[in-house]
């Protein structure tokens, strides 16, 4: 365990880990245990969503470098997700300039339902989101020097969650400790997305301790895991 600990697994450990990968979201997203939607339109909606965000993106000032930003892979996924799903309560951790978070936000929007819990250890997270999307939108800034404590509270403060996001610290105990604490309020048929899951090997270790069989989503600069609580893939 020490040595997985200090080590990181290659595309092959994860592949094998899970019960599927791709590099595509939309074959992911057409995998899962799901209601019939206009799946054309929602990629529709999606992409006028991007070029909006492109056009904002390009016009101000950001506080963190692009770097940070999720995958537009992960971002579609996100999205079809919570306008399929229609959660009432999404928890996502480390924010930066928002993307997640706006593509969450919309789609929220435009169920006309749910509320987005996001954590971050700064408070200039989010600059690219609008007074209209972060009506929705509870920001939690956690003290860097009691984040497990203060991340408990949250956790424990909210009776279940549709959704997780994981998009913080990736070392092994930092992403074991938040699949641990939220597993148990995760709702029946509600998700777990955990971006950069090879920085580390909690994600793998995880999975095969509670009987998961996750998927994989590779994307050009970023893998993500994946698994819908009740849903044997």
């Amino acid at each position: 365990m020490l040595k997985n600990k200090l080590l990181t697994p290659s595309l092959i450990e994860l592949s094998i880990a899970s019960n599927y990968s791709s590099t595509s979201s939309l074959e992911i997203f057409n995998r899962l245990n799901k209601p019939k939607v206009d799946l054309p339109f929602l990629v529709t909606e999606f992409q006028k969503l991007r070029d909006d965000l492109i056009s904002r993106q390009s016009c101000s000032n950001q506080a963190y470098p692009k770097a940070y930003n999720i995958a537009d892979e992960l971002c579609l996924l996100i999205y079809l997700t919570v306008r399929t799903y229609h959660p009432l309560t999404i928890l996502e951790t480390g924010v930066a300039n928002g993307v997640s978070s706006y593509f969450i936000l919309n789609a929220m929007n435009k169920n006309n339902q749910g509320t987005l819990y996001s954590t971050d250890i700064a408070s200039d997270v989010g600059g690219i989101l609008n007074e209209e999307e972060k009506k929705r939108w509870k920001l939690k800034v956690l003290n860097n020097r009691k984040i497990g404590s203060q991340f408990r509270e949250i956790v424990d403060d909210l009776p279940s969650m549709d959704i997780f996001v994981h998009d913080s610290d990736h070392t092994f105990d930092g992403q074991m400790s938040e699949y641990k604490q939220i597993y148990h309020k995760i709702s029946d048929s509600g998700f777990l997305i955990s971006d950069d899951v090879d920085m580390s090997y909690a994600f793998i270790h995880f999975c095969s301790t509670h009987g998961i069989n996750p998927m994989i989503l590779v994307t050009s600069t970023k893998v993500v895991g994946l698994f819908q609580k009740t849903t044997k893939f």
